[in-house]
């Protein structure tokens, strides 16, 4: 990775952390029209403490895998999170059109396999 590539990076998450803080109201607004209470649990867990892994979320919510995994699932189809191989993280507020694109762009890099989260479920541990 370039200089220029990870200051690009660095500018990437630092812009996305200010947007965090600052549009909290629109965070709640998007939790507030969710109808199932377990997604809306995760949701502000994952804006809270974000970026967060399924086994973090597993554990620190102590949640069932199927039950995380649904969540997450409809989480990810509505467009509220984002996951980047193995991590996830609450999508950007801003719904204009650029910044979806650029919130697509950024969200999976091109080389890494989209997965489901029941693929996550069944993976075996590797053996050391």
């Amino acid at each position: 990775m370039s200089v220029d590539e990870l200051a690009v990076e660095v500018a990437y998450e630092l812009a996305r952390e200010l947007k965090r803080l600052m549009y909290p109201k629109e965070c709640l607004s998007r939790m507030l029209a969710l109808s199932n209470a377990t997604d809306k649990l995760v949701y502000m867990y994952i804006w809270l403490t974000q970026p967060q892994t399924f086994a973090n979320i597993r554990r620190n919510l102590n949640l069932s895998k199927t039950t995380l995994a649904r969540s997450l699932r409809r989480l990810e189809e509505r467009g509220l999170i984002v996951r980047r191989g193995l991590i996830l993280y609450a999508a950007e507020t801003s719904t204009s059109k650029n910044s979806r694109a650029e919130e697509e762009e950024h969200s999976t890099p091109v080389d890494a396999p989209r997965q489901s989260f029941r693929g996550t479920l069944r993976q075996k541990p590797k053996s050391l």
